[in-house]
């Protein structure tokens, strides 16, 4: 019997954050929040980041058709390896299931239904009974070893 499990939008999150950073070879403290007692130098992405184009033109991030970009482009304000404000571009793949395009604009299109965010709202969020809440580095770690623990180990 196959156990059938409920994906939360917790899971959403985790997934399309996972997805996406990974196109851009991100940094945890990108992405997720991740607990510290020291200041960081990096700073996590914003809404107003990200920014898509099609055709050679700019798309509106409430734009219905903003999964379907060719190209989504990350503005990475403060790094450590001091590229501050560099601005990376990611092609569409043609693949729906692990496309940077489509995991990134299904990210900022679920944040900004959210009631209360703004460009500024990190790309961290998810809404989890009615709050925003902080997807973190623990969740993520959590979530990849279920997964592998499902794929199992003669398989992977």
């Amino acid at each position: 019997m196959v156990s059938e499990t409920k994906t939360t939008e917790l899971d959403i999150a985790v997934g399309q954050l996972v997805v996406g950073a990974f196109f851009f070879a991100m940094r945890s403290c990108e992405y997720l929040y991740v607990p510290i007692n020291q200041p960081r130098k990096t700073k996590t992405l914003t809404l107003e980041n990200i920014r898509f184009w099609k055709n050679n033109r700019i798309l509106q991030h409430n734009d219905p058709t903003l999964n379907t970009a060719d190209v989504v482009a990350i503005k990475f304000v403060k790094q450590k390896n001091e590229k501050d404000g560099d601005i990376i571009n990611q092609f569409k793949s043609r693949d729906d299931a692990i496309n940077p395009v489509k995991a990134w604009a299904d990210l900022v299109t679920r944040i900004s239904s959210y009631p209360k965010t703004r460009p500024q709202t990190q790309v961290n969020q998810v809404q989890i009974k009615g709050k925003l809440v902080a997807v973190t580095s623990a969740a993520v770690t959590m979530a990849l070893r279920k997964a592998v623990r499902k794929i199992g180990k003669t398989r992977l």
